[in-house]
């Protein structure tokens, strides 16, 4: 699932142009309409959303729960906008170690080139390389996260979002040969088949 989540937006003209939208869950069952978006009056961004349900009465949710996406908006569940912004963080971090890498080439060309003294080196090459570890040790534990929730919550994935994070594991496994890529995708795999009810009696 990609899209923005209604926090994300601050353009107050086009927050209310979605106001009056249908909200879905990501199911596809309708949940109701959007019925009020508070703004906040120094970041215009949203503070919370009032939803009016189908079935009659409101809620009131956070903005982060929404996401817009292809012209509907879609309800996202607590378990799903984890998962969401674990793989949002595992992006940035896949980032900063692709531009720590090239760091490192260019490091290592200066010195070989003589225009950087050994010392130097050392001292920039060092701080390059703790945080490689630190941003590392946070990816690994990242993935602790989503095998977590696929057992637990039997979070199911959309062929997009299996796509997505084995595209992203993949880029990572560079760096952590150590992440269990296949079994990962797996346990994700079992977790959405346990979520599909049985169609035999």
């Amino acid at each position: 699932m990609r899209g923005i989540t209604l926090s994300e937006i601050n353009d107050r003209k086009l927050l209310e142009r979605i106001i009056g939208w249908e909200v879905y869950e990501k199911n596809g069952k309708l949940v109701g309409r959007l019925h009020k978006v508070f703004i906040s009056k120094g970041t215009k961004q949203p503070l919370k959303v009032v939803i009016k349900k189908v079935k009659g009465g409101q809620i009131e949710i956070s903005p982060e729960r929404l996401r817009v996406d292809k012209g509907r908006v879609i309800l996202i569940e607590e378990e799903s906008d984890t998962f969401l912004r674990v793989v949002k963080r595992l992006e940035d971090i896949s980032a900063e170690l692709k531009k720590m890498k090239e760091e490192i080439l260019k490091l290592d060309e200066q010195f070989i080139g003589g225009v950087m003294p050994w010392e130097t080196f050392c001292e920039k090459r060092k701080m390059i390389e703790e945080r490689r570890i630190f941003l590392k040790l946070e990816a690994y534990q990242l993935l602790e996260v989503l095998k977590y929730q696929a057992e637990q919550y039997g979070v199911a994935l959309s062929d997009e979002d299996r796509k997505h994070l084995a595209h992203l594991l993949d880029i990572l496994s560079a760096d952590l040969p150590v992440i269990p890529l296949e079994k990962l995708l797996k346990i994700f795999a079992e977790a959405e088949r346990a979520r599909i009810p049985s169609l035999e009696r």
